[in-house]
């Protein structure tokens, strides 16, 4: 872990509990949302998701995240353990079995579809009217797109044909929320439907950057010429991975990472929980290579190049890549 403190992360407390990579699964029975702590208390488990309620309606999210929902939230969870690591069965093991074996699929070398679905952070619900722009790696300030701008659905989707192996990445922007530029983790060979990504409303970002910089005493310092990335790891199965750690290149003395317990930073995690996320502050502005270890082995499970960019947020999710 670079520094010694933890930023912000790809969650927020009060109504919700997102860990970035998403997995659409926060809870199966109510009961799974009430274990979560104090910042899920008179939350319901709709449709794999804990959703706070107010005279059994579901509340406004972004209403119900507040500076001291976050404090109180993070004060339950700060010293406390995964709780599926307290369980008798734990969670499933990373698949890593494909790891320095995968190869390049012999494919006519035909465009492919690309689906990418767009969720708010606050309140998981898919996100209409983003627009999304298909640039390509090489390319941070997407001058040459590898196809026009799309907008997302009702189902907060939108569709690209993109070339054969395309793995660049996907500018996306929404009046009233913050920038993002997203990078793949994989080339895509087929036809292919990622897992989402989080659109993010200015406010309540700002919101939890002034309440996580209360955190560990003060001492966490946002520069804001610096980048925020989200950082996600996936096994083989496409399954979001607990048991990793991240290193970034370069970082700078300034530089944090930090990982998310049950969507919320913790400030002892040295590695991921199941939901396979973490974050990182204070990352120079330019290129940035992710690198993502078993920390049990030290076994190198993937690799992803972003570009850092100043007033955006960046996603850099990892799986394992083709060799070849």
């Amino acid at each position: 872990m670079m520094g010694g403190a933890v930023i912000l992360g790809s969650t927020v407390a009060a109504a919700c509990s997102l860990a970035f990579p998403a997995n659409g699964v926060q809870c199966t029975t109510t009961a799974d949302c009430l274990v979560r702590g104090a910042a899920f208390a008179g939350s319901v488990c709709v449709e794999s998701v804990c959703i706070a309620v107010d005279a059994g309606k579901p509340a406004d999210a972004h209403a119900d995240v507040t500076l001291e929902a976050h404090q109180d939230a993070t004060d339950a969870h700060r010293d406390v353990t995964k709780v599926v690591d307290s369980a008798s069965d734990g969670p499933p093991p990373a698949d890593w079995s494909c790891v320095g074996h995968l190869k390049i699929p012999d494919a006519a070398h035909v465009p492919e579809t690309l689906t990418v679905p767009f969720v708010d952070l606050a309140s998981s619900l898919p996100v209409p009217g983003v627009r999304v722009l298909p640039c390509l790696g090489i390319d941070p300030l997407c001058m040459s797109p590898v196809a026009d701008a799309a907008i997302t659905n009702e189902a907060g989707q939108v569709t690209f044909t993109v070339p054969w192996g395309y793995q660049g990445d996907l500018l996306s922007t929404l009046d009233g929320d913050i920038p993002t530029i997203a990078y793949l983790s994989a080339a895509v060979y087929s036809r292919s439907t990622i897992h989402p990504y989080f659109m993010v409303e200015t406010n309540l970002f700002f919101e939890i950057v002034a309440a996580l910089q209360t955190l560990d005493g003060g001492t966490i310092k946002i520069n804001p010429a610096d980048g925020i990335i989200f950082l996600g790891i996936f096994d083989c199965a496409g399954v979001p991975a607990a048991g990793v750690n991240f290193t970034l290149s370069p970082s700078s003395p300034a530089s944090t990472i930090a990982y998310l317990i049950q969507g919320l930073p913790i400030l002892a995690a040295t590695e991921t929980d199941p939901f396979g996320g973490a974050a990182a502050v204070n990352i120079p502005v330019g290129s940035v290579t992710a690198t993502a270890k078993v920390t049990a082995t030290g076994q190198v499970v993937g690799i992803n190049t972003g570009y850092v960019q100043q007033g955006r947020v960046s996603y850099l999710d990892i799986q394992p890549t083709p060799v070849n």
